[in-house]
């Protein structure tokens, strides 16, 4: 990016992709609620081929105090600035990348003040599993490391014959005949909704195949099915929410091994009442009725 934009993307609501339905990005929200989720401050670093590195920062301390204020009113972020990455980010680059750093954009959080999982470990361990389901229709497409590792795509429905855990054992997931609806909104927007579905057996959970996925019983795949639970829906290709409550039916514990997957286009986001994360959807009653 170059400074100017680099600003802008600081900002909410920041993006020159406004209420673009064809990828994941629409309302300027992602990398600043991404970011101010996880520290109090993060910084980004961006240059352009055969240009200079520059960064601008953001710290919720400082904007708390009013650093931020002109005129005592106005709150404006500052302008990018030259500026030199951070040196353990040079040395990931000399290791990951030999070739050099031509052009790109590097997000750093610090100050983590709302992390989960607080040792390295955890994190890496959650990291790959919570963005190898996220993103695993999209993984073939962007490369996604974690500590030096890639993520591995994880189906959350397990059918996915490349996966993670696909064939962790012998048990396999059976697949069941996929549905796709046309829904009309009648509003101008329109779209396709795709259900996907799977059954695992009993004991797909389970590293002992004659007892019950209970502790350290539980295979790798047990803390997938526990996590996505229900309804799982995906926005173009990226997993966005998961619902076990329907106005028809509620999930318990005995229907973890029925597995749906909810697929929708972007164009529908005002009738799945997507959220500007695009973190959690909202049905209406009408639209829960549309496809049941």
């Amino acid at each position: 990016m170059d400074p100017s934009m680099l600003r802008l993307a600081m900002m909410w609501g920041g993006t020159h992709r406004e209420n673009d339905r064809n990828g994941l990005g629409r309302f300027g929200y992602g990398l600043p609620c991404a970011t101010v989720s996880m520290g109090r401050r993060f910084t980004i670093y961006s240059k352009l081929k055969g240009g200079s590195c520059y960064s601008v920062s953001l710290d919720l301390d400082l904007l708390d105090n009013g650093s931020y204020q002109i005129d005592g009113l106005k709150i404006a972020i500052p302008a990018a600035q030259p500026a030199a990455l951070p040196g353990f980010v040079v040395d990931a680059i000399e290791r990951n990348h030999p070739q050099g750093w031509e052009s790109g954009t590097v997000v750093v959080i610090d100050k983590l003040d709302r992390l989960d999982w607080v040792t390295a470990t955890g994190l890496r361990r959650n990291l790959l599993r919570h963005f190898g389901v996220t993103y695993h229709k999209l993984l073939t497409a962007t490369a996604i490391h974690v500590d030096g590792e890639e993520v591995r795509p994880i189906d959350p429905l397990f059918l996915d014959p490349e996966g993670e855990f696909h064939a962790l054992d012998q048990d396999r997931a059976q697949a069941l005949d996929p549905l796709t609806i046309a829904i009309d909104c009648g509003d101008g927007a329109s779209g396709d909704l795709t259900l996907r579905y799977s059954w695992l057996p009993p004991s797909f959970g389970a590293t002992d195949k004659s007892r019950d996925a209970i502790g350290l019983n539980a295979n790798e795949r047990f803390p997938i099915i526990k996590a996505y639970h229900g309804l799982v829906f995906s926005r173009n290709g990226r997993v966005v929410d998961v619902q076990s409550r329907t106005p028809w039916t509620t999930f318990i514990n005995n229907d973890r091994y029925i597995r749906v997957e909810v697929e929708f286009s972007a164009s529908l986001d005002e009738a799945f009442g997507v959220t500007t994360s695009k973190q959690q959807v909202s049905l209406s009653p009408e639209m829960w009725n549309r496809w049941h």
